[in-house]
């Protein structure tokens, strides 16, 4: 603690509150990674969190700071017009690795399935090989909240969360995207060299609800119909599920219950 005896842990509703007014990313360059900053006055003279007087920095704009390579005015300049509001969009990159990277949509696992879930004429989610030699797989995806609006998309292993939600935390490895408070529109751990596990969703896209957890997926379709998915794995397939179009699970090595 400083000599105010402000603690450096900072209380979960004014860390939201920075998120929410920097823009889910580095108000200087972006990124989705970031840690956050006291600007004026500092941390050692800080005598509460204030989110007004803070900011989201990426720990490489964070470094500069640290570093005095970056004046605090700068920092306080990026705030007053974050790089997310500024452009729409805060963004980093994922490492899937070289081997095919494996995805957990819920309650269906897919090895090897160059696309995990297409749900009519749209993949979901599509896994393309290596652009070269030694170069990772590329991930691409798409992700809607309940009410079918864009909630994260990631274009060749970049992934951008919306801007138009409520929250959007990394916590380490996981990102979680909230709709409003204490309702989770998505939630999902990237796997460095190994893929993307979906432990939470409630997804509307073209008239199929899709809700899921770690190892549950419900699909409620268009006609009323529902497909529940526990624990299933489909393998070597060229689609792992199919939703429209004659619902199915890929039919390479399936396992599991339906």
């Amino acid at each position: 603690m400083n000599r105010f005896g402000l603690r450096r842990s900072i209380p979960a509703d004014v860390k939201r509150a920075i998120r929410q007014r920097c823009g889910f990313g580095c108000v200087v360059c972006g990124s989705s990674v970031y840690e956050y900053e006291h600007i004026e006055p500092t941390y050692a003279e800080a005598q509460r969190h204030d989110p007004d007087c803070m900011a989201t920095l990426c720990p490489s704009c964070h470094g500069k700071v640290t570093r005095k390579l970056w004046s605090k005015d700068r920092i306080a300049r990026a705030s007053a017009d974050p790089f997310c509001k500024r452009e729409g969009f805060s963004f980093e990159t994922l490492d899937p690795g070289e081997a095919h990277p494996y995805i957990v949509f819920a309650g269906l696992t897919t090895h090897n399935t160059p696309i995990p879930v297409q749900v009519e004429d749209q993949p979901l989610m599509r896994i393309d090989p290596p652009e070269q030699p030694g170069a990772p797989h590329q991930i691409s995806a798409t992700f809607y909240d309940d009410q079918g609006r864009l909630a994260l998309t990631i274009d060749r292993n970049e992934w951008r969360p919306s801007m138009k939600h409520w929250d959007v935390e990394l916590v380490a490895d996981r990102l979680t995207i909230r709709s409003a408070a204490r309702e989770i529109a998505l939630s999902l751990r990237f796997v460095a060299g190994g893929g993307i596990e979906v432990e939470q969703m409630n997804m509307l896209v073209k008239k199929w609800r899709l809700e899921g957890s770690r190892d549950h997926l419900t699909v409620y379709r268009p006609d009323g119909g529902i497909l529940n998915m526990t624990q299933c794995v489909a393998s070597y397939c060229k689609i792992g599920l199919q939703l429209g179009r004659g619902t199915q699970v890929g039919t390479g090595r399936l396992f599991g219950g339906l």
